[in-house]
């Protein structure tokens, strides 16, 4: 009994700090996208988010998102961008604020565990993502016949303020597409920032979203 209350004990470590980033207004943040599977990409991204509106930067890239809409600059203009479009590009859809990926986290994890070996200074967590988490991340291909099996795992650091620092979420799925079985994983780590947010948005891309 007593192992199992230090256990529910240390796990609120790990609830308390996913709560309390999951309740953040504004948020600066590096995200690392990687799918793997027939169609793919690796890409490290540098954002902010304030509420719903999420600025997103990283080499020459210059975008916005906002709901369902992104806005990027491609050369001198501002482009939608269109759901036609087959490249890498349709990775920044995959792009949330951390506070909304965290949201009720608790709930779709399982066998949550404390590493004994710290990360530097800080607390890393394991556990797994249960089938409700696994669905919610993980990419399905289109054209599937037959069951989508979803899985998961999930890591977070926390510092030794008991604030989350960083986490990182793999979800993988199975099916089957043309006969063929096809296996896509998708992985983000996000590594949470202090910095202070404020998004500045150009006319010629704000009008998009006034628009719509």
């Amino acid at each position: 009994m007593l192992l199992i209350a230090l256990v529910a004990l240390a796990q609120g470590d790990l609830d308390k700090a996913t709560e309390q980033a999951a309740g953040a207004a504004k948020q600066a943040f590096k995200l690392t996208l990687k799918v793997e599977g027939p169609t793919g990409g690796n890409w490290p991204l540098e954002c902010k988010a304030d509420g719903e509106l999420i600025e997103m930067g990283g080499g020459k890239l210059n975008a916005f998102k906002k709901g369902d809409m992104i806005v990027w600059r491609e050369g001198k203009t501002w482009v939608r961008l269109s759901t036609e479009r087959k490249d890498t590009m349709q990775l920044l859809r995959l792009v949330t604020p951390p506070a909304a990926m965290l949201k009720g986290i608790g709930a779709k994890l399982k066998d949550a565990k404390a590493d004994e070996k710290k990360d530097k200074e800080w607390t890393v967590w394991k556990a797994e993502l249960n089938d409700a988490g696994a669905k919610e991340f993980a990419l399905q291909p289109g054209g599937t016949t037959g069951e989508v099996k979803c899985s998961g795992r999930a890591r977070f650091w926390i510092d030794a303020e008991g604030s989350l620092a960083k986490f990182e979420i793999v979800a993988e799925s199975r099916s089957v597409v043309k006969m063929q079985g096809v296996l896509l994983r998708t992985t983000r780590t996000v590594e949470l920032k202090k910095d202070d947010v404020t998004i500045e948005i150009p006319a010629e891309a704000k009008k998009f979203f006034e628009e719509d």
